[in-house]
């Protein structure tokens, strides 16, 4: 699909929100249509290969039971990336397992091999395994999903000002970490 195709239909997507909102389910088809890669994507790096699937269903399912109390103070993909976040430690809570904490190590894996210092890209995992799981989260979805600090609060559900400390405390005990490795 070329760019041009891509932004028209994400132009659409408030008046696609606002059918699917009436009970439009073509136009919620094509709303899941434009975010299923990314939501797949994000889903992917949280949680085993073979639960993939089932946790994206449950997602959408969800999506479309609360889409009609959809109050439109996010964009649609902030309140589905919440609706993600909720499914996927429920995921969790079913197994009895806790989040892995590989996630951001596995996206490293990949700068290191688009040509960033392979010895900072070597340090990166401990360095972030000593970040609390909230701030990388924070992270995660900052980089990784390309969320504004806004758009996370209202997806995590957590005050914004709790988000900024998290993300700015994040930054600082890496910038810390990088320093007495420097030494």
């Amino acid at each position: 699909m070329g760019k041009g195709t891509w932004s028209n239909r994400l132009g659409q997507e408030p008046r696609l929100v606002a059918q699917a909102t009436l009970g439009d389910r073509s136009a919620f088809d094509e709303l899941v249509s434009l975010h299923q890669s990314e939501i797949r994507r994000y889903i992917s790096k949280k949680i085993v290969h073979e639960s993939v699937d089932d946790v994206l269903q449950d997602v959408w399912i969800a999506a479309w039971a609360a889409l009609p109390n959809f109050d439109h103070r996010s964009r649609f993909k902030t309140w589905v990336y919440g609706i993600c976040l909720h499914k996927i430690r429920d995921h969790y809570r079913s197994i009895k397992r806790s989040l892995p904490e590989v996630a951001l190590s596995e996206q490293i894996a990949i700068a290191d091999a688009s040509g960033v210092d392979s010895a900072l890209v070597a340090s990166l995992p401990t360095m972030l395994a000593q970040l609390t799981e909230s701030q990388r989260e924070v992270l995660e979805l900052y980089y990784f999903s390309q969320l504004n600090l806004p758009e996370i609060s209202r997806a995590l559900n957590r005050n914004l000002n709790t988000v900024k400390y998290q993300f700015y405390r994040a930054h600082s005990e890496l910038a810390e970490q990088l320093k007495e490795d420097a030494r």
